[in-house]
């Protein structure tokens, strides 16, 4: 099968339009229901595990699951990497995408999920929604693992609500900020959070 890393440019009208950046055969059984086959077709065609600085790149997927491509959405420092929403929905919208999983590399946590690759669980959700397309999976790679942040990450959040630490209400406060959800309590943080 042929796995393509798009890239996004402008035409000479200023319309963005798809460009194949890089491409590879990569032989897979099924259409990457796995995600371990999906990571290594991605790692394979960007080497992304070995780099020093964090990437964030999403796969993006047909109606029938069927891999469309990867794309680099952003390249950052060495412990965080800040996406664009904006390029990740003109993705979504360029190929039809149904449904995409995103993935980022980390070079010093190993494969521990941070308060920050939780909420950005929640916010790709959240923009899957309003594009009704499904954010099926957010994933950690690391040099020799890869970790999904699934929703039993919620265990820290649930610390940040009636069962929280001292420092509870900041880090509330900064979640809250981040999502636009206002200025919950410990009563009212995770409601919040689940209207997503």
């Amino acid at each position: 099968m042929e796995i393509k890393l798009y890239d996004i440019k402008e035409n000479n009208n200023g319309m963005p339009i798809l460009e194949i950046e890089k491409k590879i055969n990569y032989k897979v059984n099924g259409k990457f229901s796995d995600p371990a086959d999906t990571i290594k077709a991605l790692c394979q065609l960007t080497e992304m595990e070995k780099k020093y600085t964090e990437s964030f790149y999403i796969a993006v997927y047909d109606i029938f699951k069927q891999l469309i491509g990867f794309f680099q959405i952003a390249s950052g420092g060495r412990n965080q990497v800040q996406y664009s929403k904006k390029i990740i929905a003109t993705a979504i919208i360029l190929t039809g995408a149904s449904y995409f999983k995103a993935f980022h590399n980390h070079q010093i946590n190993g494969c521990e999920a941070s308060e920050a690759d939780i909420m950005s669980l929640y916010d790709l959700k959240h923009l899957g929604d309003v594009l009704e397309t499904e954010c099926t999976g957010s994933f950690i790679i690391t040099r020799d693992s890869f970790c999904e942040i699934s929703d039993s990450s919620k265990d820290i959040l649930y610390e940040l609500g009636l069962n929280g630490q001292s420092d509870s209400r900041i880090k509330r406060d900064k979640i809250s900020d981040y999502l636009n959800i206002g200025k919950p309590n410990a009563k009212t943080f995770l409601k919040r959070l689940n209207l997503l």
